[in-house]
């Protein structure tokens, strides 16, 4: 799959198809979607940094990654 973060939107992009497009600045209250639900976040996405590192997470089960490739938009 391929992950594009470009300003303020993000696309994941698997087989071919886009399966995510988010505009982060939708998110403009802490603990709300756009639509209104609820969410467990305590920051509005809009309000977050946009670089920095890229951490990979697991959740105690085993992972490997293989083919990593990065490069700056």
């Amino acid at each position: 799959f391929t992950i594009i973060a470009k300003d303020n939107m993000i696309h994941v992009i698997f087989n071919g198809e886009q399966v995510v497009g988010m505009d982060l600045d939708q998110w403009t209250e802490p603990h709300r979607n756009p639509d209104g639900t609820k969410n467990k976040f305590k920051y509005a996405y809009k309000d977050l940094v946009r670089e920095g590192h890229i951490g990979l997470q697991y959740h105690g089960q085993p992972i490997a990654f293989r083919n990593l490739r990065i490069k700056q938009l």
